[in-house]
């Protein structure tokens, strides 16, 4: 039986995390977080689990955590995250297989053994969940965003997947990946330009795959951001669930055991668009990132 989940696929500091939130608010929807981040949080004890409590003493977490494997050798959970923060956004020996929708031969092995440690830590969540929670359990969420790790749960074939292609504007995103640099940062912009633009043609690459495609809903955070009932409501539909089931308004009042993410899901206020790039970002630099990337920001329904 495969397990149904949803990923959230995004470049970073995109709204993954609000995502996360506003979806874990559903009855039926338990989210996990960044998911694949487990084994790096719990050796680097460094934020705590979306209740607050660190995961070597949350009650959700502790009984879990002695069910499943975090220290195989081959292929673990973080397989895709060499670093505590940071996975590589080019993967050379991955790019061919996800152009041509197929892995090589020597992968398939992988692809199985990590299959099926994810299909058992998914599976031990959801059993968690539906335990805790008193009510089966319709989805699970993924918010990894990680595209390599995406498609090797998708070709393992242990998973339901319904993918959530979410994106940002590209002024937005460059806007927020540099603005904390308290150094010249012209060339940082010219390369986080050309990450948005690799990733979501990536990923839009993905996506295209027959056996994907009818299962991809595209999702601006700015939409998100501007109207989040809405946006819900029509994602539960796609979803099959009760789409008035989306407690926007309470998101962060919410029982909430996601792994990592962006610090919003420990801060207090309502939900509000980030438009500070446009005050912040020079409006040169506003033409320059729109120069190189409008021709597939278009494509996702964004205007100069």
């Amino acid at each position: 039986m495969t397990i149904p989940v949803i990923y959230i696929l995004s470049n970073g500091r995109s709204g993954s995390t609000l995502l996360d939130l506003l979806l874990g608010t559903h009855p039926a929807i338990w989210t996990l977080g960044e998911a694949q981040i487990l084994p790096w949080e719990l050796k680097e004890d460094r934020l705590p689990c979306g209740c607050g409590k660190k995961l070597t003493i949350c009650e959700f977490w502790q009984p879990i955590l002695t069910q499943i494997t975090l220290d195989e050798a081959d292929y673990p959970i973080e397989y895709f995250r060499e670093k505590h923060r940071a996975g590589r956004a080019i993967r050379w020996a991955h790019l061919y297989d996800i152009i041509r929708h197929q892995p090589s031969v020597r992968r398939r092995a992988g692809i199985a053994a990590y299959g099926a440690i994810n299909a058992r830590y998914f599976s031990a969540v959801k059993s968690a969940a539906e335990r805790q929670m008193k009510r089966p359990m319709s989805w699970l969420v993924d918010a990894s965003k990680d595209i390599y790790r995406l498609f090797w749960l998708q070709q393992s074939d242990h998973f339901d997947l319904r993918i959530i292609h979410l994106t940002k504007d590209p002024r937005a995103f460059v806007y927020s990946m540099t603005r904390a640099s308290p150094y010249d940062t012209r060339q940082k912009r010219l390369r986080f330009t050309g990450r948005w633009i690799f990733e979501n043609a990536l990923q839009s690459r993905l996506c295209t795959d027959p056996a994907l495609s009818k299962s991809v809903y595209r999702l601006q955070y700015e939409e998100l951001a501007k109207r989040p009932g809405k946006t819900m409501a029509s994602l539960g539909k796609w979803l099959g669930v009760d789409p008035t089931g989306f407690a926007t308004e309470e998101f962060r009042q919410q029982e909430n055991h996601a792994i990592a993410g962006n610090l919003m899901r420990w801060r207090a206020g309502e939900i509000r668009l980030d438009g500070k790039w446009q005050r912040g970002l020079p409006t040169t630099h506003q033409n320059a990132i729109w120069a190189l990337s409008g021709a597939l920001a278009r494509k996702y329904d964004y205007h100069r």
